[in-house]
């Protein structure tokens, strides 16, 4: 099942007998519902108008590439162009009926119009369900996580770690560890809303409160434009929690090359940095070397945090 599912050619053949048969019935099922108005055509001219359409549609959809697209990505831009293939079919159908027939009709047209779009974009979408359920070696379940901030960093992570887990081909045990299940967001507005499938449930004043509910594994921080103060102040609070904190670098840091190609591939463990709510103090060991080489110095305050470090 699983080879039958991987070859395209067959999947092709599957959609276009499909779509054919879709157009087919859609003509019978626009001229049922029009008989209850007395605005049915002709049973000669239904036959004929059925498989001209189904001709005019299959070439549509074939040139508007509606049946070169990868289904397990299959996306709303998918969707148009299968609707955009549809309406070039029928309005090429229509004209050759009026050519035929010497008439138009404009209300079968609309109807069997609208029963094709339907069609052919249901079938779609269960055909996609279809393929990412035989298709999927296995499930990855992954740690119940946490998502703070309902972004642009927050939707890529989503969708990459969807892909992933939903990809007959897939491996990437990093994406896999997470399976996000609630967001949060300052944004009062976005609560109730979803972001790939996942709910921005509530704030990050209530991040203890969720992490009890949602049985929450591990947080993920995902503002990586947040000002310090602020990222401090929520990273702190999902520190209380006692349960693991994962971090997307600082935007100023992401770097974008062959070997870090996505965000979610740069998560990594909280530091104390991350705390400090701002830019850690290095030193110059080469000019401290030459101040106090050869010197007896005195530290104050030795015992200290400062002084300590300053001896050591």
């Amino acid at each position: 099942m699983k080879k039958f599912f991987r070859n395209f050619k067959c999947r092709k053949i599957i959609l276009a007998v499909a779509d054919v048969f879709i157009v087919c019935i859609a003509a019978l099922i626009a001229n049922f519902i029009l008989s209850f108005f007395d605005r049915k055509i002709d049973e000669s001219l239904l036959i004929i108008s059925g498989a001209v359409s189904a001709i005019c549609c299959f070439g549509s959809l074939l040139i508007t590439g509606a049946y070169s697209k990868m289904w397990r990505y299959f996306n709303r831009k998918d969707y148009l162009t299968c609707i955009y293939g549809a309406i070039v079919g029928i309005v090429v159908s229509a004209s050759i009926l009026f050519i035929i027939d010497n008439s138009f009709y404009p209300l079968y047209t609309a109807v069997h119009l609208a029963f094709i779009t339907v069609g052919i974009c249901l079938f779609r979408y269960l055909f996609k369900c279809t393929f990412i359920t035989l298709a999927k070696p296995k499930v990855y379940k992954g740690k119940r996580t946490m998502v703070i901030g309902g972004g642009q960093a927050c939707k890529t992570i989503i969708k990459e770690i969807y892909n992933a887990q939903h990809s007959p081909y897939s491996d990437d045990k990093q994406v896999t560890i997470f399976n996000p299940v609630c967001i949060i967001d300052d944004d009062r507005d976005k609560i109730g809303l979803e972001i790939g499938g996942v709910e921005i449930v509530g704030t990050t004043a209530e991040i203890h409160r969720f992490v009890k509910e949602k049985k929450i594994e591990q947080i993920l921080f995902a503002i990586p434009s947040c000002l310090d103060g602020e990222r401090k102040r929520i990273l702190d609070i999902c520190s209380d929690t006692k349960i693991p904190v994962k971090v997307v670098p600082f935007i100023g840091n992401l770097v974008f090359d062959e070997n870090n190609k996505t965000i979610i591939h740069q998560i990594r463990d909280i530091k104390v940095e991350d705390l400090l709510g701002r830019d850690p103090i290095t030193f110059d060991n080469d000019d401290i070397r030459n101040f106090i080489s050869g010197k007896v110095c005195m530290v104050t305050g030795g015992g200290g945090s400062i002084g300590s470090e300053l001896v050591r």
